[in-house]
């Protein structure tokens, strides 16, 4: 067992290495290991459910544990302020409010208004 986690360590300090030197030689080949490692680690997901499924043990229930807080830890890295819970009412209670349309000004008011424009043909 202790072979095969210091095995992985100098596998993972080894990969590591490699791709800070293609970085540090601008070596687009680091862009494909990023990528491979991506796929690595989509396929040991997909490989672990599926093995949990098998066991009797819901995909939900194995997935949970690393999708846990998950929110917090995204919105702490990307500097969101904390946003309270929704609430669609006012905390105060609701006062209701009478608003009056101002009236409208009488025709007298405004002076004279012909019925229909004049005529202009003449």
């Amino acid at each position: 067992m202790r072979v095969g986690r210091l095995l992985v360590s100098v596998a993972c300090v080894g990969v590591l290495a490699l791709m800070v030197w293609f970085a540090l030689t601008e070596n687009p080949a680091a862009t494909w290991m990023v990528y491979g490692l991506y796929g690595a680690g989509a396929a040991t997901f997909v490989v672990r459910a599926v093995r949990a499924r098998r066991r009797g043990v819901p995909v939900a229930r194995s997935v949970a544990p690393a999708l846990r807080g998950l929110g917090e830890v995204q919105d702490m890295s990307l500097g969101r302020p904390p946003v309270p819970p929704v609430t669609y009412a006012s905390p105060v209670g609701t006062v209701a409010e009478l608003v009056v349309a101002p009236p409208e000004p009488a025709v007298g008011a405004l002076g004279h208004l012909p019925a229909r424009p004049p005529d202009r043909r003449t």
